[in-house]
């Protein structure tokens, strides 16, 4: 008979004590039978809580701490059946609503989606199946009874906003339009995404080298900015975003970079510590309170009067941008120059859309191949160094395309066409949720000699385990990132210790397999 652990279960304030097999093997299904089995509660409706993460089934139980005597939590949920399904037509997934839509206004159920999805609301529409477009003058139930609607962006943009969601600022700048309007706007959607899902380093290269400003207001497209739209969240900025999400890393990103930008007003005329107050992100609102009294040291002026005197510098300089078509000004910053283009009322001869009449131009269409993006595009526009807020002056002379970056890497956006590698903790925005690692490096480049024995150990390793330690590696991290409760330093310990146990039951099974053989 098997050795037997004792576990206790703390179940709708009751605490009671379960035995489970004393093994390296036993799993989190394990106490979810053993629970079953006590008659508590029924299966499908049990989850086990340790340490603020939901455990999985196929958990060790030794990789995650759990010893004799341990406490976990238990909790029996009521089944949910959504109420809808929203259909990402760019990505192909299909995102759950739980809360009752039918009665809700389309301008509501668009500002629920973005709290859901972080794509701002100007930058996608909803349909119906059968692509009719829902106006947000009426409530879902003014169309009908439907099971699933379609989340719609605008064309050509599903490779931008991929890249944006998956943390890769190259190509969010390779997927920008070539029109300076349209490439202003995706940029300030791109940094709105960026600002959501806390993704460090898609923000830091918008705001260090393209000099977005994260205290503008996004905005609506330039096609339809012709008319004024009454939803609120138009007018939001990425600060608000980050400071009501609790990105708090975004958010001192761009406190630092901008810090005009606590200044900056919603479509509710609230700032963001207002914005981080409402949403009880106290971090957040801890640094903004900080910087919201602050002086600049440099001209000895409070921030208010900062904020107000840099905008009427920035609405000076757009002036003589626009009024000498680009030859005289002193904008520094390639999002200051786009902007710059597009401050004034619309030209005669610049395209506009009427929503409801033609085709829409919102149907998630991939872009044509005859259509060049910024980064491609041939015509005569200004290269930004990859630094702060110094810019190369010089222009391209016209028909002539950007300079070869693996050549010259101190020119251009892209200082290399490989993608870059992400950070250890940034995370994939969609429904695995899963952590990325550095890219490895190829056996071929590697400058470090590697005996035979240790090629031979590490190949048998792999063969054990039925994967390669990278994948291993991942799957500890996203193992360890879901204990919430614990701090980050903790956590990886945790995943350590998670890819260690495995190494160590794989040496004890073989001191037994000789043990035996003996």
């Amino acid at each position: 008979m098997p050795k037997l652990m004792r576990v206790f279960v703390n179940l709708d304030g009751a605490r009671f004590p379960i035995y489970i097999p004393s093994s390296p093997d036993t799993r989190v299904g394990d106490i979810r039978k053993a629970i079953e089995k006590a008659g508590h509660t029924e299966d499908s409706q049990l989850r086990i809580l340790l340490s603020g993460a939901t455990l999985a089934d196929s958990w060790l139980i030794s990789d995650i701490g759990i010893q004799a005597d341990t406490t976990v939590r238990a909790k029996a949920d009521e089944p949910k059946i959504p109420t809808l399904i929203l259909y990402l037509v760019f990505s192909g997934d299909s995102m759950p609503l739980y809360e009752p839509v039918a009665h809700k206004s389309i301008r509501d159920l668009r500002t629920t989606i973005m709290e859901l999805t972080g794509i701002p609301v100007s930058g996608f529409r909803l349909a119906t199946t059968d692509c009719k477009p829902l106006f947000d003058e009426h409530s879902l139930s003014d169309y009908g009874h439907f099971s699933t609607i379609r989340l719609e962006i605008w064309d050509g943009w599903s490779n931008l906003l991929r890249a944006a969601m998956l943390d890769d600022p190259n190509a969010v700048i390779k997927n920008l339009s070539s029109e300076p309007a349209i490439a202003a706007f995706q940029a300030k959607v791109a940094l709105g995404v960026a600002a959501h899902h806390g993704l460090l380093d898609t923000a830091n290269r918008l705001v260090s080298s393209l000099g977005v400003r994260p205290g503008d207001q996004i905005g609506s497209h330039p096609a339809i900015s012709w008319h004024e739209d009454h939803h609120p969240q138009n007018y939001t900025t990425p600060t608000h975003i980050a400071a009501a999400r609790g990105q708090l890393g975004v958010l001192r990103l761009f406190v630092n970079n901008d810090v005009a930008c606590c200044q900056s007003r919603d479509g509710n005329k609230l700032t963001p510590l207002s914005a981080a107050l409402r949403s009880k992100q106290r971090a957040c609102a801890s640094l903004l309170l900080t910087k919201q009294w602050s002086k600049i040291t440099s001209l000895a002026i409070a921030l208010p009067v900062y904020s107000r005197l840099k905008k009427w510098v920035i609405d000076a300089k757009n002036n003589i941008y626009f009024s000498y078509e680009g030859t005289r000004s002193s904008h520094r910053s390639w999002y200051g120059r786009q902007t710059a283009l597009t401050s004034k009322p619309k030209i005669v001869g610049q395209p506009i859309i009427v929503e409801g009449y033609g085709n829409s131009a919102m149907s998630s269409r991939p872009r044509p191949t005859s259509i060049q993006t910024w980064a491609g595009s041939s015509s005569n526009k200004r290269s930004v160094r990859l630094q702060s807020v110094k810019v190369q002056k010089t222009r391209l002379a016209e028909g002539e395309s950007f300079p070869n970056i693996a050549n010259n890497p101190s020119k251009g956006i892209l200082r290399s066409t490989k993608p870059r590698p992400k950070s250890v903790l940034s995370r994939i925005s969609s429904e695995d949720n899963q952590i990325l690692l550095p890219p490895t490096r190829s056996s071929s480049s590697s400058t470090h000699y590697q005996p035979q024995f240790a090629v031979n150990t590490l190949q048998h390793v792999e063969a054990e385990l039925g994967k390669s330690l990278r994948e291993r590696a991942i799957e500890s991290l996203n193992i360890a990132a879901a204990f919430s409760n614990k701090s980050w330093i903790n956590q990886i310990h945790l995943a350590t210790n998670i890819s260690n146990s495995a190494l160590n039951r794989m040496a004890v099974q073989s001191n037994q397999i000789d043990n035996s053989v003996d």
